[in-house]
């Protein structure tokens, strides 16, 4: 077997067999399969983290503890272990615990004698490279180190930065490499940009605050970056405009390098997860603690380990235990080294910055932070010797609504940035998610508004009496008395409120765009800039402020560009149609092209998804206008019908209880839904006959329809099983309650004939009814 391994590993850009242990969610296992590898194991305890792995690493053999696993499969390449969500409190001798940092080592090792895996990833906080503060014992790093020499294993470390990346976190992150096979540093050490040379902040006068409740250290302010980012969720966000809103989700996910939606497990609602879904994902997220571009690239350097070969410098161990362990160390059989290595295996030129890196918007959706949690956050950020803004400032007095002496509470520090805790001591904050539904008072929530001011980006928040979002939908009594600044005072039909209303708009840079889909995509040319892709505000119904007026000048149009967030006024000559143009303007310009397809992309989706609306809407329309003889009679009582002969969906199949009323037919009821022209209820009733056939899924909270492709059928439970075109993400829907529709050049097929045996049955049976 081991021979076999060595042909495997040896071919240039090898899929390798990869098991996987307390990765939470799978940002180890999602990195590691983007570079091309294939999961075959994993171990994970935490309930929300498995349905995560469950969903999105169908058919993966999967235990819940490590101690359940005897032994690796004879074809398994790589063991992978993370500790980052470990404990690294108590001895190395005395720790079998499972959930310390030391027994999932000694796990480790017990696997890689029994199974002799070839090589072996480990995934550590830097405490790993830390003496015991209780007993001054050796770092776990030197006792994991002794018994991987002991089993043969040449081994290599590094304390990889996951700002490297692009990711905002400046957290140590040990990454531990082990081989019978190969030599761990070409895998490692051979990527090294050297000496950080950051260039100065053109606005290091503007901050993005982040405030974050550690389990160990309380709650903590970061500004621009973390310093270890803790999921949970009550962590807030204070913009470099003034705006606090709690910490989104989606972002917490991007932290860790996920895609947005990565813990989702429900189809997403209008308002996205809510309740208890929302504090599952939050706790698959806590136990995962990953960076995905981090675990791509020890993916890529596995898949072809000996395209380059380490040649650096290094300084060998005066002792086997030295006083302070080196960031970066290897030992291949004559003796520990310490290696010259930077944290930073790509040359960046700035530090990435949460101001630039987080998505949550001001005025889009989401619930408001407490009052009390607010004034927290002002009194963190003072003890961090930072000034909070004014809105923060208010709310600390008796008139910002908090009566309370700030004076005589007891001292909590938390730590400035950099620097380390002085106390462990947590603050008592509400936790308003958890509770439920009960309905809260307005003054309980901080109003998210704002001087009018001028933003990073150079453009501007509306002021406090235009724009403000409570916890219900409605506006504020006085400001509902009069008319927004720069929009109609009349109601606009379509929306069925003011043009201005807050929660019926969608806010790029300030402007509010009362109809986003209504506006023209164009190309735009500012003075000194190729032409960008942007949206022609409609200066009558879209949201404009009185400041952004008063820059327009005759002749010009008012424009929000993609992928900048920001606008500008534009001769009208200069603004172009974006398909009419597309060819000639599309092409990449002479500088800031990342900047420019970034900002192209976005302006395509935009396209897609009016497009698919369009379509979806055009479809609608015909279904209205086809005449009635071709569809089926409704069934006025929605009355259990009989069993359809020849169906095997679960009520069909399934003897009802005694004393309870028998299960409608699912099938009879996505018959009558078809009725009325439900595209999806059509396919459902057709089975297997319609596997192969493409459709388009609308998703709510998106406002968008994706491609999918229908490749199984289930007919107990009368689900197709699709599979999206974008990521080739699979699973099981109800068609006949999905709102789905046909793209162009797809038909539905003949309302009989295609049908299976039972649809066919009940078909007929139902025409004959009517």
């Amino acid at each position: 077997p081991t021979a076999r391994r060595v042909s495997a590993m040896s071919t240039v850009g090898a899929r390798l067999r990869i098991a996987t242990a307390l990765t939470g969610a799978g940002a180890m296992d999602y990195g590691l399969t983007q570079a091309g590898h294939e999961i075959v194991l994993q171990c994970e305890a935490e309930p929300a983290a498995r349905d995560v792995l469950s969903a999105r690493f169908q058919g993966v053999r999967r235990a819940r503890e490590l101690c359940e696993i005897e032994s690796l499969a004879k074809n398994v390449d790589v063991l992978v272990i993370s500790g980052m969500t470990r404990e690294y409190d108590g001895s190395w001798r005395e720790s079998w615990s499972k959930a310390s940092c030391a027994g999932a080592l000694k796990h480790a090792l017990r696997l890689a004698a029994e199974s002799r895996v070839p090589w072996l990833v480990i995934e550590a906080r830097g405490r790993i490279l830390e003496r015991n503060a209780d007993t001054n014992e050796a770092p776990l790093m030197h006792e994991f180190a002794l018994e991987l020499e002991r089993l043969g294993y040449k081994w290599a470390h590094r304390t990889v930065a996951a700002a490297a990346f692009g990711v905002p976190d400046v957290s140590a992150r040990v990454v531990i490499v082990a081989s019978r096979i190969g030599d761990p540093r070409d895998v490692l050490l051979t990527e090294d940009a050297g000496p950080l040379h950051v260039e100065r902040r053109t606005n290091a006068d503007e901050h993005t605050f982040v405030f974050n409740r550690h389990p160990e250290h309380g709650l903590r302010v970061y500004a621009d970056v973390c310093e270890g980012f803790h999921p949970e969720g009550r962590a807030c966000v204070l913009t470099a405009a003034g705006g606090l809103m709690p910490f989104a989700i989606h972002d917490a996910e991007r932290m860790q390098g996920l895609p947005p939606g990565w813990t989702m497990m429900t189809r997403p609602s209008l308002h996205g997860s809510q309740g208890a879904e929302l504090a599952a994902r939050w706790d698959a997220l806590a136990v995962t603690y990953g960076c995905v571009p981090c675990s791509y690239w020890i993916g890529t350097r596995l898949a072809d380990p000996y395209s380059v070969k380490y040649s650096g410098e290094g300084v060998p161990f005066d002792t086997a235990v030295p006083p302070s362990w080196p960031g970066a160390a290897y030992n291949i059989g004559h003796g520990r080294v310490s290696a010259l290595c930077s944290p930073f295996v790509r040359t960046i030129t700035q530090l990435p910055c949460l101001g630039n890196f987080l998505t949550t918007a001001f005025f889009e959706g989401g619930p408001l932070v407490s009052r009390e949690v607010a004034v927290e956050c002002a009194r963190v950020m003072r003890m961090s010797g930072w000034e909070p803004p004014s809105q923060l400032a208010a709310l600390e007095t008796v008139d910002g609504g908090i009566k309370r002496d700030l004076s005589e509470e007891p001292a909590v520090r938390t730590p400035a940035i950099g620097s380390r805790p002085t106390s462990d001591a947590a603050l008592n904050v509400t936790d308003v998610s958890a509770q439920g539904d009960a309905k809260l008072d307005n003054n309980s929530f901080v109003a998210r508004t704002l001087p009018l001011i001028k933003t990073k980006s150079g453009n501007f928040i509306a002021e406090t009496g235009e724009v403000k979002r409570m916890s219900g939908p409605e506006l504020l009594a006085g400001d509902a008395k009069r008319p927004r600044m720069g929009t109609p005072p009349t109601g606009d039909p379509e929306s069925g409120g003011t043009p201005g209303s807050a929660n019926r708009m969608s806010f790029i840079a300030g402007i509010g765009l009362a109809h986003r889909r209504n506006n023209q995509l164009v190309w735009a040319k500012l003075p000194g800039h190729p032409f960008w892709p942007g949206m022609r505000v409609n200066e009558d119904k879209d949201f404009i402020p009185d400041d952004a007026r008063a820059m327009a000048r005759e002749g010009e149009v008012l424009i929000v560009f993609f992928g900048e967030s920001s606008f500008g006024w534009v001769r009208n000559d200069q603004c172009l149609d974006f398909e009419e143009h597309y060819a000639t303007k599309s092409r990449d310009p002479g500088r800031n092209k990342a900047r420019f397809q970034a900002a192209l992309k976005q302006a395509n989706d935009e396209l897609h998804i009016r497009e698919t609306q369009a379509e979806r809407d055009k479809l609608r329309k015909l279904a209205a206008q086809v005449s009635t003889a071709h569809k089926f009679p409704v069934r006025e009582k929605r009355v259990a019908l009989a069993q359809v002969k020849g169906c095997t969906c679960r009520a069909c199949t399934t003897a009802p209880v005694a004393g309870t009323a028998a299960q409608r037919c699912i099938r009879s009821e996505a018959a009558e839904k078809a009725t009325s022209g439900h595209v999806g209820a059509k396919l459902t009733i057709q089975g297997k006959g319609v596997i192969g056939k493409n459709i388009l899924i609308f998703w709510p909270l998106d406002n968008a329809s994706y491609p999918a492709k229908i490749v199984n059928y289930d007919p107990h439970e009368l689900r197709h099983q699709v599979q999206y075109v974008q990521d080739d993400v699979q699973e099981f829907l109800s068609l006949w309650k999905e709102d789905v529709s046909l793209p162009e050049g797809e038909t539905l097929g003949g309302n009989v004939p295609d049908a299976d045996h039972a649809g066919a049955d009940l078909l007929l049976g139902l025409m004959s009814a009517g």
